[in-house]
């Protein structure tokens, strides 16, 4: 890495834009992340996508879940041409609790970002997650997560059958 050069100004807020990830999608590149007012607070999980491939104009951005509790966004990836999944951590169940009362979730988007479904990850960890990363293998999903973020903070990897 010895020459770096400024493309472009993505997301500009006067919000916390938190937990990002780059994402290809086709030949456009896509920016997910979370947009919340302050820390452990409602947040909501957006993407904007480049118009093209030379990431210099981007669109205006989409928002994939509302601020109407604390969501932490793990992983965004392509299931087939025309799907999304979004894997994330909220503390819907368990209102203004963020991290501590925290639990897994997956949502599952069309080719236009419009929600198809949203699922609740059973966990044996029960609450208190913070879902970082998800990895499939041999049909067996892995997830990496925070249990007890604020205070113990372990980390758990946790493998669950589809």
């Amino acid at each position: 890495l010895k020459d770096c050069e400024y493309v472009t100004d993505i997301v500009s807020a006067k919000t916390n834009i938190e937990d990002t990830d780059l994402v290809m999608i086709g030949n456009r590149m896509g920016l997910v992340y979370e947009n919340e007012i302050l820390d452990k607070k409602d947040s909501s999980i957006e993407i904007i996508l480049s118009q093209n491939d030379n990431l210099y104009t981007w669109d205006k951005k989409i928002e994939l879940l509302k601020a109407d509790c604390d969501h932490e966004p793990a992983v965004f990836k392509t299931l087939d041409k025309d799907e999304y999944v979004l894997y994330y951590s909220s503390d819907e169940e368990n209102p203004g609790e963020s991290y501590m009362g925290g639990n897994m979730y997956c949502a599952v988007y069309d080719k236009n970002f419009n929600l198809l479904k949203e699922t609740k990850i059973e966990s044996s960890l029960k609450n208190g997650i913070l879902l970082y990363d998800v990895k499939e293998k041999d049909g067996s999903f892995y997830f990496l997560s925070a249990r007890e973020y604020l205070t113990d903070c372990d980390l758990v990897v946790e493998e669950i059958s589809e």
